[in-house]
């Protein structure tokens, strides 16, 4: 049968969702560098929700490829993608989290619709102001407050 072959050890993108128990970690070991827009695992920790989800995720089950291993890449947690500091944020406050994991040496997927919807509609917002064209040259020289 096919079912064995799926993601391990081979590459991929998946997502599944689980829910932490209260006062539980989420029980993985990461990583990121300044130019990186994921999170790599660098390692599960014992007693934490990933590993209790790997353990469910047992071999041989339809949902062995799901388990999470040293290597994969964190893309997204809920609804923050590419933006690992946020992401992080996001573990640490909510108890339920969608993770979307990439496997191996995978093209990273574009950021779904809505990221892209919201950063389109912030810049037309920020031109179709004609009279506040000396505001906009001030602007460029110092930046608003808080960026």
């Amino acid at each position: 049968g096919r079912a064995g072959a799926g993601l391990v050890g081979g590459c991929g993108i998946f997502s599944f969702t689980l829910r932490k128990a209260d006062g539980a970690e989420l029980g993985l070991n990461v990583s990121h560098t300044s130019d990186d827009r994921c999170l790599c695992v660098e390692g599960i920790r014992e007693g934490g929700a990933v590993e209790a989800w790997n353990r469910q995720c047992g071999v041989g089950t339809s949902f062995a490829e799901k388990a999470v291993f040293p290597g994969d890449r964190i893309i997204s947690v809920n609804q923050v993608c590419y933006d690992p500091c946020k992401m992080l944020q996001e573990c640490r406050d909510k108890q339920l989290l969608k993770l979307t994991i990439a496997r191996g040496n995978v093209p990273l997927p574009a950021p779904p619709q809505e990221l892209r919807a919201d950063a389109s509609e912030f810049v037309p917002g920020s031109n179709s102001k004609p009279k506040n064209n000396k505001n906009k040259e001030e602007e460029e020289v110092s930046p608003p407050p808080g960026i």
